[in-house]
């Protein structure tokens, strides 16, 4: 069930749930449900790093992980990771996919600064058509440098 606590009746409902399976000694999952990016936003982020792919020559999943997210973002996709029969921790890095909308418009304006600040290249914004058409057409030509 999905409650929304920032309404005070869903709020005391999931409070009742929760209490009566405590009670029950019930196994539960608990998680936050955020806004899940959006497909044109996953679109612009992927033409973005294959764009900034071709004009450094490196491949899109270095620039992925270790260009976008490693080094530009690591304070929204650097988590750990407890491994179940060592307990030992290790550095592991989330999927965009675990991130939600806002912290995605911060990624990739961020990438966008870095980009243009670190190499020279400006990346454009999501409302300049003719120039994600370039960049479109770019790909499409060089895919196999990908």
């Amino acid at each position: 069930m999905i409650y929304n606590l920032e309404s005070d009746v869903e709020k005391q409902k999931a409070e009742e749930r929760l209490n009566w399976l405590s009670s029950k000694g019930k196994r539960i999952e608990l998680k936050e449900l955020r806004g899940k990016r959006t497909t044109p936003q996953n679109a612009y982020l992927h033409l973005l790093l294959s764009y900034f792919a071709l004009e450094v020559g490196d491949t899109l999943e270095f620039i992925k992980h270790d260009i976008f997210k490693v080094k530009v973002n690591a304070d929204i996709f650097k988590t750990t990771r407890k491994n179940p029969k060592s307990g030992v921790e290790r550095e592991d890095w989330k999927s965009s996919a675990g991130i939600d909308t806002k912290e995605m418009t911060d990624a990739i304006d961020k990438f966008k600064n870095w980009s243009v600040k670190n190499t020279g290249i400006r990346l454009p914004e999501a409302n300049e058509q003719q120039f994600l058409d370039h960049i479109q057409n770019e790909i499409d030509k060089n895919r196999q440098w990908l």
